[in-house]
């Protein structure tokens, strides 16, 4: 088995980013998929109230949440999670469009249906929060998505989240055999990235600290 190298925090989070194209052909052991999951389990949340739920896609039930995607888009019909505001506000348009900007060099067309939506991800990780908590709740499960996505890089299990994989809730929960009040938040494809990829060489940018911190004595 791969020996992978000890690496500090630091290193781990700067050396994270997120990959777009996956070997579908290399599956994610089970063993290292129960040990990411057990990692990001120890993530804090409001009251220990572990909010969280996962419910992990194998390709072929991504297969046909990537035909109902591409349905929805080809017909107009597309509902957006809230994860897209109604506008950004200046500084994160800035960093949205910059970062547009840097990464078309980067970008590689899809050769089907299933990378153009997932990357050709061997797994795909839905997290979810049951309907009635309040928005609170979203704070905890952000820390349970870093912590999962650290956990697999340092595993050497690659991530990138995405919004777009959960457009149209209520399909993809009859899809994912949801209840109604288990919805989906964020969707991860996970896997073992292909290097030769240029898209896979992308690291986005970052504010220096003095755009975003302020200091009072």
């Amino acid at each position: 088995m791969l020996k992978l190298p000890q690496m500090t925090f630091s290193e781990l989070m700067k050396g994270r980013r997120s990959r777009r194209w996956f070997d579908k052909n290399t599956p994610i052991p089970d063993s290292i998929l129960e040990s990411i999951l057990e990692t990001a389990s120890r993530s804090p949340s409001f009251m220990n109230s572990q909010p969280w739920r996962v419910l992990v896609a194998g390709m072929q039930t991504m297969q046909r949440v990537v035909e109902s995607l591409e349905a929805h888009q080809n017909n107009g019909t597309t509902t957006m999670p809230y994860a897209w505001p109604a506008s950004w506000p200046a500084p994160q348009q800035a960093n949205v469009d910059e970062t547009r900007r840097l990464r078309a060099p980067h970008r590689e067309e899809p050769v089907d249906l299933f990378s153009k939506w997932a990357y050709d991800a061997p797994v795909t990780v839905f997290l979810c929060l049951e309907n009635s908590l309040n928005e609170w709740s979203i704070m905890d499960l952000g820390a349970f998505a870093m912590a999962f996505m650290l956990a697999a890089e340092e595993k050497g299990v690659h991530s990138v989240p995405q919004a777009k994989l959960v457009n149209n809730t209520k399909y993809l929960q009859q899809i994912l055999d949801l209840p109604q009040n288990i919805v989906p938040v964020l969707g991860i494809s996970l896997g073992y990235s292909i290097p030769e990829k240029v898209s896979n060489t992308f690291v986005s940018p970052r504010m220096p600290l003095q755009e975003f911190v302020e200091y009072r004595p």
